[in-house]
């Protein structure tokens, strides 16, 4: 009895620290990577920030309109993660522009 309450313990443990899949927002005009949550009411402004505060997999990061370049603060290149989906809001609408990154 005593093994089966260990072990049930451990798997509701296991449980506790998945990391379910989120939707996250970048928005070059009104986000913030200082006080931005990446929530789509208040998202981070450039997607290398993004990309740093997302862990575990199955994610999807939401670009809005815009351009996302080294000016506003974009250090290239961009490394996806595994298992992050990027969806931009159409295209030439979300321009990703690595002119004159190093």
């Amino acid at each position: 009895m005593k093994r089966i309450l260990i072990l049930a313990s451990f798997i509701t443990l296991l449980g506790f620290g998945t990391i379910h899949p989120a939707d996250y927002y970048v928005n070059a005009s009104t986000g913030s990577n200082t006080t931005g949550d990446g929530s789509s009411g208040n998202p981070w402004k450039t997607i290398t920030y993004a990309l740093g505060q997302i862990s575990g997999s199955g994610h999807t990061l939401y670009v809005s309109s815009g351009t996302y370049n080294t000016a506003l603060g974009e250090t290239f290149p961009i490394l996806m993660k595994d298992g992050v989906s990027m969806i931009g809001a159409g295209m030439d609408v979300s321009t990703i522009d690595a002119i004159g990154a190093n």
